[in-house]
């Protein structure tokens, strides 16, 4: 942690990948203060690609910046582009393969949990030929079981070894090992799994939440691709 924002480029093996995440300190409410915190950062900033996040399981494979409508997951293996998603409670995960310069980031929720975005993932890189085994991951922080409480509706849609039911008799949900078992399931190694275990609910002072605020404008940014060293 640095100057508001978390750089994880020392967990990935492949040194060529830079990784970070911005905190609530680096307030980000607009496009162009995703182009700043880049340029800050020394990523190439008219180089980013953007998806246009709806809760879905699209992902697209992109080799040129710019706006990708409708779209919650980026991949790129073109070093010279900057994956970027934006979050504010949903899972932030990054993929990097481990010697090529392909990389990617996925904007994961409940709902796109459901809607299977993590198979989708496996799928685009399998037809490329990329062995999931080779992608280390980290999924970043979120809010975690601790504060994620949820309706019968949301209950639902998930298995009950990932519900636990707390003192008011409701349940929460732990989104970030539902995921890391999804990861598993689809073909991607478990020892190249990381998962930071901040709560972005909980850490109020660091992070922006949606549902601790209710509404909320800020969000925090993650940035994953080759920048200058200092």
């Amino acid at each position: 942690m640095k100057n508001g924002w978390s750089d994880y480029s020392y967990l990935f093996q492949n040194k060529k990948i830079d990784a970070v995440f911005s905190h609530s300190s680096f307030p980000i409410s607009k496009s162009s203060d995703v182009k700043n915190f880049a340029k800050v950062l020394g990523f190439n900033f008219d180089k980013l690609i953007i998806p246009g996040q709806i809760h879905s399981n699209n992902v697209e494979i992109r080799n040129k910046p710019g706006l990708i409508k409708n779209c919650d997951g980026v991949f790129s293996y073109d070093i010279g582009l900057t994956c970027s998603i934006k979050v504010a409670d949903c899972m932030p995960i990054y993929f990097v393969h481990k010697s090529y310069p392909i990389f990617g980031l996925v904007h994961v929720g409940w709902k796109g949990l459901s809607k299977k975005i993590l198979s989708v993932v496996g799928s685009k890189l399998s037809v490329n030929n990329w062995e999931l085994s080779e992608f280390e991951i980290l999924i970043g922080p979120s809010i975690q079981q601790c504060c994620f409480e949820v309706d019968q509706d949301i209950i639902d849609k998930f298995e009950i070894d990932f519900l636990i039911k707390n003192i008011s008799g409701r349940y929460s949900v732990n989104l970030q090992l539902l995921a890391k078992k999804e990861l598993i399931r689809i073909g991607f190694s478990s020892k190249n799994i990381m998962v930071d275990n901040q709560c972005s609910c909980c850490n109020e002072k660091k992070f922006y939440s949606y549902r601790r605020e209710k509404e909320t404008k800020g969000r925090m940014i993650a940035l994953l691709g080759a920048r200058r060293k200092f």
